[in-house]
Order: C-alpha cells, then structure tokens, then sequence
C-alpha cells in the first residue's frame, strides 16, 4: 500500500469511527477495489450486541436489492443463448401471471427497469410465487416504460422467469452462473436457517411507530427466509469486491468473461431518468447510472430486515467499494467518500474536503428559523450556532436534522412525526407536523382548508404482522389526507371513487389505498395495494 494511499483509507476509516459513535450503529463491513484487486477491508463493531461477538471478515451480510444486478447478469446471459427476449411480452414467460392495465403488455425490458407502471410490493408473504400471484388483484396505471416506479415485486417476476426458464430455483442460478465464476465462496443466495449463525443479527428500530432520531435504540429483527431474486443474497465485503471488479472490468472475472461487452452496455444503459434520485440518476438493469464529477458511478443500495448495504463504482477511474451494516442506518455516504477518496489519490489531489464531496451537507439552520403560525398555536423556531432549536413552552427543545428538509424532536410529545418544512421556490414558507400545519410571513397561499366530514373516520393508526411495513398513521392536514409511514416520505392520498385512494400526487402511480369495516363512521381496516392493515388502539 502506498503512502498516499494509505492516508486515504485512514480518512475512511476515520470517518467510519465517527460515524459508528454518532449513529449509533451496531457493526459495519467495507471493502474498496480497483480493477485488479481488492485495495482495503476493514470490519467494525458487533455482529451480536447480546453477546459482544464482533464482525469478523467471514461474517454475512444481507445485501437487499444489490442482489438485483446479479438476477440481470444471468438475464443478459441468456439472452447472448437466445433463450429469451427482454421484448417479449412476460406472459409469454409466465402464463398464469395477471396484471389488470389498460396498455400494451409488459416485458423483461419494463421490469428490469422499473418502467412496467406496477406497485413497488408490500412483501405481504415471504414466498414469491404468491406475491406475483397477488398482483391480479392490483393495476398497471401506467404506460410502460413511461415512468420510473420502483417495484421489488416485479424482479420476483424476473427471479420466476429465470426459474422456469433454467428449471431450477433462482438461487441455484445464481451460484452457477455468477458467484462461483467469481470466486465468490462464502456468499449465498438464498437466506435460510441454515444460514443463520454464519450472518450478523440484523436490528431495526425499538420503536418502530416513530421516526428515527439521530442515535436510535435498537432491538432484533424479525428473522425471514426468502429466495426471490430482488433481494435474498447474503456476502461478506471480501466476495463483493470481486463482484466489483467484475463489473469494474465490464463483465470480466478471474477465469474470463461471464458477460459481453453488449450484455454490459445494456446492464449500465440509462433506461429511465430516476424521478426520485440525484439530479443526473438514472436507472438501468439493476444497477443507478449517475454522472458524477465527469465520470460515470454505477451502483445499487439495498436494504433488508436490519440490514442496509451500497456498493458505488467509478468506472472510468476503475475504482469500487461496497459497504454493509446490520442495523437500519445508511451507509451511501461510506462508499461515495471512499470512491472520492481513492480517486483523489490517484490524481494527486488533497484529500481535505473530501467529505463535503461525496457527502451531502447539513443545510443551512437559518433557512428554518422564524414564527410559524397554525389554526390554535405558532411554533417558534431559532437558530443555536449550527443547530436549530424549537421553543415549546418553557422548553427550548433541538431539531436534529434527519433529511431533506426535515427534523427529529426528542421530545416525548413530539417525537411522532417528523418537522418538515416546506418550500415555496427556494423559501422555505411552512411546516408541517403530524396533522398540524403552519406558515410564516413568506407563505402566499391560503390558510384556510376544508375537507370532506367523513375523512375524520379514516384518520388514525393501522397495524400489520408484515415486518416490511408494520404500521403508518393518516391524518387530515391542509385539506388533505396524508399517509404517515414512520422513516418514509410522507404521501398524500387522492380520492379516485368510494373509499379508495392513490397514494401520491402523480395521476400514473399504482399504489393504492382502501379502507372498509366501518364501525359508528370509523374505519377499522386499510389495505395499501394488497396488504391488509387494521385500526390499532394506539394513537
């Protein structure tokens, strides 16, 4: 290693430190490549809190929807052997496969893309076989190929075609035609039992009706067995960095070629403009195509039952990194620092300032601060050198900053919902909390709102036993009715008829909302595109 080089990763690994306190994860595993061989890898915390055994460089990690650019490699692979058309119609595939749409048929091409207009998937079951089963019962509102609507249903489709196609499970397919090519011999493709001592715990939320603060309590996750091809391969940082350089060397491994340059091209296209990523993000087979600082980064996030894990190239610059941790905290930041890093040192250039690169900034706090007044109150909301602060009676409360324009008050009448500010241009002009609305002197619009009576039946909190998407609240707030999924963003819902709703502002969105067993005008059950939630007791 050399010397520069050296500094590099010390950053990184400086960075990692720190953000492994102020976060509060549990374990982390990372590795950074060029395109002959693995540069750095570093494990760090524990893989089991209750028993403080540490991570180790044998320890697995579920990758989530990474694993959906290993389903495309075998794609492209099977379409250089001709034994399938990306254009073709998926029913040709998949006969008993139903999809109500108004539009032309939808194809591999649609799905790969996430073009094919059908809702992202409420992994109501862990089989995929029934969730596919489960869309005849949902719409493809849109035309396909006309709008980016990330769907983890439509690559079980993808999982299932390959399955049929090869007759054999998906996961088989995977470890004959890409991880073992690879070399890649500790991962798996399947989470099973068997599995189970060799991952790390994966943790979630203690609280899972609440927004994340900044240092959460965790607890165990649910433990699921799954083998569908959007998200069910478990590795080790080692292994993904020879995935990494595979796709560094545009398809090439260490015995040869898994696949052509045409399969990679078509691996890396840039299908379809992503509507909610980074401003040049697009999408290909798998993979996020994005500009960035005159190069090309690919890559992917994915994200499981306590795990979350990102792996970014820069493949004009040849370099990778992957990086996964066991709790549900990202970890974009780690691999997009670590390519700038790299890519610094190799252009000579100072590693200072690095982190304000790749690393989005905290926004400015004196954006937020001033009076906000709503229909019984005014919030008051100061500046406190970087931070902003919240007076709440005789309590001055802080705002951690979590997202975009949003904040966490640890405060326990607060601490519900997010503060999201909202934005008129590049003012911010209002901000909303729960079912509270406020605006500042800057704000032009309205302030008075009327909505139908009835809606106040459909407000309230909804549970599942789905651990994907285990509660949300709905509340009425300037004239709307909007839905609350803790740690999501928050959606409207559009009445299109009875008592169903779209759920979001654009008119081509599948997703749905349907609430039924009134009770005394009350609402009592909602099904969100399939999945069935009820009224809890809770508020």
């Amino acid at each position: 290693m050399t010397h520069d080089l050296r500094l590099a990763t010390s950053r990184l690994d400086s960075f990692i430190r720190k953000k492994m306190r102020d976060e509060g994860l549990q374990g982390l595993t990372v590795s950074v490549t060029d395109r002959n061989r693995l540069l750095w890898q570093r494990q760090y915390g524990l893989t089991n809190a209750d028993s403080r055994l540490r991570v180790n460089p044998d320890t697995l990690f579920q990758i989530g929807s990474i694993s959906k650019s290993f389903a495309c490699v075998v794609l492209m692979q099977l379409v250089e052997q001709g034994k399938v058309d990306l254009n073709w119609p998926v029913k040709r595939y998949l006969p008993w496969l139903e999809i109500k749409s108004k539009h032309k048929p939808i194809t591999l091409h649609h799905l790969l893309s996430h073009t094919a207009g059908i809702v992202t998937g409420t992994e109501r079951t862990v089989e995929g076989r029934s969730e596919i089963w489960a869309l005849r019962d949902t719409e493809a509102t849109a035309r396909p190929g006309e709008m980016f609507h990330y769907s983890n249903v439509g690559y079980k489709i993808v999982g299932e075609v390959i399955s049929r196609l090869e007759g054999k499970s998906c996961g088989r397919v995977l470890q004959e035609r890409v991880i073992r090519p690879l070399g890649m011999k500790s991962t798996a493709s399947e989470i099973t039992h068997d599995l189970r001592s060799r991952l790390a715990v994966g943790y979630w939320l203690k609280f899972d009706d609440l927004p994340a603060k900044r240092v959460p309590e965790w607890a165990p996750s649910t433990w699921i067995e799954s083998e569908t091809a959007d998200g069910s391969i478990s590795s080790t940082s080692l292994d993904m960095s020879a995935y990494v350089r595979m796709l560094l060397n545009r398809g090439k491994g260490p015995s040869g070629k898994i696949l052509s340059e045409k399969g990679y091209r078509m691996l890396t296209q840039k299908a379809i403009k992503c509507d909610d990523g980074r401003p040049d993000e697009y999408y290909g087979y798998g993979l996020s195509v994005e500009g960035y600082r005159g190069h090309t980064l690919i890559g992917h996030t994915g994200s499981m039952l306590g795990f979350i894990s990102s792996m970014r190239l820069d493949v004009d610059e040849g370099i990778g990194a992957f990086a996964s941790t066991n709790c549900l905290r990202s970890v974009d930041d780690v691999t997009r620092l670590a390519v700038e890093l790299l890519r610094r040192v190799r252009h000579h250039e100072a590693l200072s300032g690095a982190e304000r690169v790749a690393v989005p900034a905290s926004p400015e706090p004196q954006e937020y601060a001033g009076t906000y007044t709503g229909a019984q109150h005014f919030l008051e909301v100061r500046r406190a050198g970087r931070n902003l602060v919240l007076k709440y009676g005789n309590e001055q409360i802080s705002l951690q900053y979590r997202e975009k324009d949003s904040f966490y008050a640890d405060h326990p009448s607060l601490d519900r919902y997010f503060f999201r500010f909202g934005r008129n241009r590049s003012n911010v002009v209002e901000v909303f909390h729960g079912d509270e609305w406020y605006a500042n002197a800057r704000y032009e619009g309205k302030r008075s709102f009327r909505h139908p009576k009835e809606w106040v039946g459909l407000t309230g909190h909804y549970r599942s036993h789905n651990p994907w998407i285990r509660n949300f609240r709905v509340v009425v707030r300037k004239g709307e009715l909007v839905l609350v999924v803790p740690g999501q963003p928050e959606e409207p819902l559009v009445p299109i008829g009875g008592k169903a709703f779209r759920v979001g502002q654009d008119k081509r969105s599948p997703e749905r909302m349907t609430f039924g067993a009134f009770i005394d005008g009350q609402a009592h059950t909602a099904n969100l595109s399939g999945c069935e939630f009820a009224r809890t007791f809770t508020p």
